[in-house]
């Protein structure tokens, strides 16, 4: 019976080896953010963050909470955006609609999530010790970029927040996340995976 269904898994993985690769990214995507969910913790209307429910680890996503705070308060204010402070984490603008930035907002877990996938991902680790690097730039401007289209839109539709805070913008992170990983596999893991194809070709034929 058991080796009736280890045949039967076999088979199905084989059938599916079009979009295997793909259904490992879903496969550790979904993994990674279940982990998050489960060991990380934290109320969003306070600055305190809990591992496990015991490690108290608040002080990075504290330091990054002010840190994107003031970047995107930078940005609004280039773009002459008008808005004032209660607290080091708020933006409130002209028409007293207020945007705070809390520990949810640092991308973080985004970035754990995206170094999940690229560590379980296939592929030579001279490129990943540059790409990890410059992905997680990239995961760092994205979330900058979202919580000031954020902001800025807020101003003078603020019945626009829920939908891009919770769901356009969201998932969109998810895509560009999913959009680095296809670089990586496409442009990148290929092209090495070709080249030692091609050596091994090479040497091979000297033999």
């Amino acid at each position: 019976m058991k080796e009736k269904i280890k045949e039967k898994i076999k088979a199905l993985w084989q059938k599916a080896e079009p979009i295997q690769s793909i259904l490992i990214f879903m496969l550790i995507l979904f993994t990674s953010n279940i982990l998050w969910k489960l060991s990380i913790n934290g109320d969003e209307g306070n600055n305190q963050v809990l591992l496990f429910n015991t490690f108290d680890i608040s002080d990075p996503f504290n330091f990054l909470v002010i840190h994107i705070t003031d970047v995107v308060k930078t940005l609004l204010t280039f773009f002459g955006y008008h808005f004032h402070a209660r607290y080091v984490n708020d933006i409130i603008f002209s028409n007293h609609y207020r945007v705070t930035i809390i520990w949810g907002c640092t991308a973080i877990k985004q970035s754990f999530i995206f170094l999940c996938i690229m560590c379980l991902t296939p592929g030579p680790w001279k490129h990943k010790l540059w790409y990890v690097p410059f992905g997680l730039i990239i995961v760092y401007a994205f979330n900058i970029l979202r919580i000031f289209i954020i902001a800025m839109v807020s101003e003078n539709h603020p019945e626009y927040f829920f939908i891009l805070h919770r769901i356009i913008l969201k998932y969109l992170f998810y895509c560009v996340i999913f959009l680095m990983w296809v670089i990586w596999e496409e442009k990148i893991n290929q092209k090495s995976k070709k080249q030692l194809l091609q050596s091994n070709k090479e040497i091979i034929e000297t033999l």
